[in-house]
């Protein structure tokens, strides 16, 4: 049984498949799996799989029906054999320290359930940024979980990424998300789990690469999200939380509020006025949605606040004008 399973979806990134595989393979910690998942990609994807496959018995190749992120990560853990599960996107790739640096930690601190670090983000032009999400380095005591997190909905780096999960753990909560999430697949499985562990270990180092990738389905303001996803993952985080052993509820409300005005802009970007009012009034009217956006808390973020008003009170012009400048 290797220590890590590092589990990468691939569709449709010929153009990045052998930066991310290479950077896996040449890790100097060599106690691992890779775990390569083609997505039913229709580029030479497969290909460059296969061909690397045939190269390294430590890879380990699943082909499968284009289903999504969520459906190619389960794929992924169905033959995973690792202790601790490291993702990663098939646009990015990692430092050759990465998996050491994770295997040293995980000495030290064998009880805990979640390792994560710090990450660069990079572009296509080769330029790399270290991007820094945490605050405090080391081992994160329940005390200060609750203080830091729990005190502060989605605060956390909600990324899969840059992260090391104890097997158990991650299959937990991955198989909880319903496939037909494509908007927030990372925090669906993270935030739940947030709530679940007792500690973390935060290592002070850069170790991932995330490629800035402005086609990205978050980035694509003139295609419509899934409304079904949408709804699925409200559900999913109402069916994880204790709002009110945390005191969570004017927080969730806000982060409900912010997910469904993005969905909501989502069909005026992609639909004509009359066909994205119609949208938005079956969505405000869902009953699921609706509780939250009349839900009365108090909300700091003006964003949010804005946003939960407009819904509230069903301004669908200002919604709209919102809009074109999303």
């Amino acid at each position: 049984m290797p220590l890590f399973s590092v589990i990468v979806p691939m569709y449709n990134v010929e153009k990045y498949a052998r930066q991310c595989i290479e950077s896996i393979l040449s890790q100097i910690y060599t106690d691992f799996e890779l775990i390569l998942v083609d997505d039913g990609a229709k580029d030479s994807t497969p290909q460059i799989i296969d061909e690397y496959a045939k190269k390294d018995e430590r890879i380990k190749v699943v082909h499968k029906k284009n289903g999504g992120l969520v459906s190619a990560r389960k794929a992924g853990l169905n033959v995973a054999t690792g202790q601790y599960i490291v993702p990663v996107d098939g646009d990015d790739w990692i430092h050759t320290d990465c998996l050491l640096e994770f295997s040293d930690a995980i000495k030290t601190n064998p009880d805990t359930d979640l390792f994560c670090s710090e990450c660069f983000y990079a572009t296509d032009s080769g330029e790399c940024t270290e991007h820094t999400s945490y605050n405090k380095y080391g081992a994160w005591s329940n005390d200060y979980i609750c203080e830091k997190i729990y005190s502060a909905f989605s605060s956390f780096a909600q990324s899969q990424w840059a992260k090391a999960y104890k097997r158990e753990l991650y299959a937990t909560y991955q198989f909880k998300v319903d496939d037909c999430i494509t908007i927030g697949e990372d925090e669906s499985v993270v935030f739940p789990m947030l709530y679940s562990i007792k500690s973390l270990v935060v290592i002070d180092k850069c170790l991932y690469y995330y490629r800035y990738n402005p086609f990205s389905m978050t980035k694509n303001r003139k295609k419509e999200w899934s409304t079904e996803g949408l709804l699925a993952r409200v559900k999913l985080f109402e069916e994880s939380f204790d709002l009110e052993k945390y005191n969570l509820d004017a927080q969730f409300t806000a982060y409900v509020s912010h997910a469904t005005i993005n969905q909501c802009l989502s069909y005026f970007k992609a639909n004509s006025y009359k066909g994205a009012k119609s949208k938005t009034k079956n969505l405000l009217n869902n009953e699921l949605i609706n509780k939250y956006i009349i839900k009365k808390v108090r909300i700091t973020n003006k964003k949010e606040k804005i946003a939960k008003f407009a819904l509230k009170y069903r301004l669908y012009f200002l919604i709209k004008l919102y809009s074109l400048f999303w």
